[in-house]
């Protein structure tokens, strides 16, 4: 989290973030001095609600293992959304729309999830299986993604269809090549 930045000065406040300190440790409420940050039973971060911020930077997710909702709605971010963020186990809520991600949707662990919306990004390529919990608004505004729930379909797959007649044609070639010859001897 520390790659953030503020992009509208009049958001720009002392959130009480520092590496230095521990998000969950100062009151009884366990919400801890960062703001926008609850915590479970005082010990591990539940929630981070970053949404309408104006932020800029990419999103790291490698430490956040224990959450339970995470909203970066309504900011800049950009890049690609981390691979593993399968991680999470048991991510109740994930708000990532309006922003600027990129790249293909990673494969959540849509089991668990409730609340889920993507939309408005610059994601691409198919949509992960959801188990038709979340609708096309989830997705939309996503031009170049495709696949349920969305009635963009995907193209099919014929990787190496041109290569793979080619090569058969060599192959068949080869093999009269060979007849011949030896039919020859």
């Amino acid at each position: 989290m520390e790659k953030l930045s503020v992009g509208n000065s009049q958001n720009n406040q002392n959130w009480g973030w520092n590496r230095n300190s521990d998000p969950c440790i100062s009151n009884v409420n366990f919400n801890g001095t960062w703001k926008r940050v609850d915590c479970l039973k005082s010990q591990n971060v539940k929630k981070i609600v970053l949404d309408k911020f104006n932020l800029t930077g990419t999103f790291d997710a490698a430490s956040l293992h224990n959450l339970k909702s995470i909203d970066i709605s309504d900011n800049n971010f950009s890049g690609e959304l981390p691979a593993d963020m399968y991680r999470i186990s048991g991510l109740l809520t994930f708000f990532a729309e309006n922003n600027q991600l990129n790249g293909e949707i990673p494969d959540f662990d849509f089991s668990y999830l409730k609340d889920f919306n993507v939309a408005n990004n610059n994601f691409s390529g198919p949509i992960p299986d959801v188990k038709d919990k979340f609708g096309e608004d989830s997705f939309s505004g996503n031009p170049e993604l495709c696949g349920k729930p969305l009635s963009k379909a995907c193209p099919s797959s014929k990787k190496g269809s041109k290569h793979s007649s080619a090569n058969r044609f060599l192959i068949y070639s080869g093999y009269i090549i060979l007849v011949v010859v030896c039919y020859s001897c």
